[in-house]
């Protein structure tokens, strides 16, 4: 039942359609994906067509890239759902070589940050034209902004540059000066 959710005295919603409690009695006979197929039929009777994906209807689909990073963490590499990619925040870390010390300096490991966020997103079919947003995480951000913005600048056409926030932080996994999280939107 954690798929309904209670809107007022004698309605209870499922995915923003309301429904009765006596449409809610009939539909426990249903598994969960029934309930919502059929719930959601219903409101489209009732009120026209309602595009809704089957992602939408059944939940997000969590993405492990074989050729990608080792997480540090648990985690899935990008969490998609209704044409939306987040991608978790990736480290300077070398997919071929996850052991290895990480590259020297803020310019090396944004390369390499951005290189792990490219690799995720070629394993879902995507490239960094996606890309709408970008969250930056530096350990060093006084000393590291102006070289890291430098470098960033690079990885973007001058006129698809993402939105992007930019935070201090006391420290990130593994060592790291940089981690580099983004959200993507397929075509």
């Amino acid at each position: 039942m954690d798929k309904f959710k209670h809107v007022d005295r004698g309605f209870w919603a499922i995915r923003g359609v309301e429904i009765t409690l006596d449409a809610l009695d009939e539909l426990e006979k249903f598994t969960p994906k029934e309930r919502v197929e059929r719930t959601l039929s219903r409101s489209q009777d009732a009120i026209g067509t309602i595009p809704v994906s089957d992602e939408l209807k059944y939940g997000p689909t969590f993405h492990m890239i074989p050729t990608g990073p080792r997480p540090v963490a648990p985690f899935s590499h990008a969490v998609e759902s209704d044409g939306w990619v987040i991608l978790t925040g990736q480290m300077p870390t070398d997919p071929a070589a996850p052991d290895a010390p990480l590259p020297e300096g803020i310019e090396a490991q944004t390369e390499r940050v951005l290189a792990n966020l490219e690799l995720v997103l070629a394993g879902l079919g995507l490239d960094r034209s996606h890309i709408l947003q970008c969250r930056a995480y530096l350990t060093r951000f006084e000393r590291d902004y102006a070289a890291f913005n430098e470098t960033y600048r690079s990885f973007f056409p001058a006129d698809r540059l993402p939105a992007r926030t930019t935070v201090g932080v006391t420290a990130l996994a593994v060592g790291a000066l940089v981690e580099i999280d983004c959200i993507a939107r397929r075509p």
